[in-house]
């Protein structure tokens, strides 16, 4: 039986026996769980490998329970867990990860989860996993619609209503919605090319009103449980 090799970020692991682990890394095929045996041995050298954040390619057994054979660490994300703040929104992007659907565009979002790594190099991370959190409403089946109002389809859009699911033109304000403001804040962030375009221009944006209003279209729309986003904002 020929051995394979995946390329992944590691989401999170968990002690197995004594001195092991259970690794699960996140890859352009979805989440890939195997055995670290005697990564908690130091001499082992196996820490990379099973280390949050870390982008490393595996070698591994064709098993139903693979074991790593051998691994290669591609980049540890340090300007990431050296800023407290940064690493606890990196924590809470790679939870959603963990969360998302089996049959997920995979290869997309591994690609986005490698570029917003990448930025937040140079930005802020409440920006950045904001960013994320709204791209990902697709991946969750989920996605506003912002184009045009969700009720009777009129391109001239006016609010933006959690509770709809996107936007709304003048003839169906409601009492809760939000205005063209956040509107365009929103539709900007959703349809910004993070590969090509730069994110000066939503740098500006007030990211803890935005951070709290996707969380509350999070609750409204995804069933996941997403814990501790209060705490992300201080």
């Amino acid at each position: 039986m020929e051995n394979i090799c995946l390329e992944g970020i590691v989401v999170s692991s968990l002690i197995y026996k004594e001195k092991s682990k259970i690794v699960y890394i996140y890859t352009k095929d979805g989440m890939v769980s195997f055995r670290a045996l005697g990564s908690l041995n130091e001499k082992k050298g196996m820490l990379p490998l099973t280390t949050t954040m870390n982008r490393v390619s595996v070698i591994m057994t064709d098993k139903a329970f693979p074991r790593a054979i051998d691994y290669t660490l591609h980049d540890s994300y340090e300007y990431i867990k050296d800023d407290l703040k940064k690493t606890l929104f990196m924590q809470y992007i790679l939870e959603i990860i963990s969360k998302l659907p089996e049959d997920s565009p995979h290869e997309r979002i591994y690609s986005l989860l490698k570029r917003v790594l990448e930025l937040f190099k140079d930005y802020d991370g409440l920006m950045l996993t904001t960013l994320f959190m709204v791209k990902m409403t697709y991946s969750f089946g989920v996605a506003p619609i912002l184009k045009k109002c969700v009720i009777c389809n009129n391109p001239n859009t006016m609010y933006f209503s959690i509770r709809d699911g996107g936007a709304l033109c003048g003839n169906h304000h409601k009492r809760e919605v939000f205005n063209k403001d956040i509107l365009d804040k929103i539709k900007e962030i959703y349809f910004i090319d993070i590969y090509n375009d730069s994110l000066d221009k939503i740098k500006g944006y007030d990211m803890i009103e935005l951070f709290r209003i996707v969380n509350l279209y999070y609750s409204s729309h995804v069933d996941i449980y997403l814990k501790g986003a209060s705490s992300l904002i201080f």
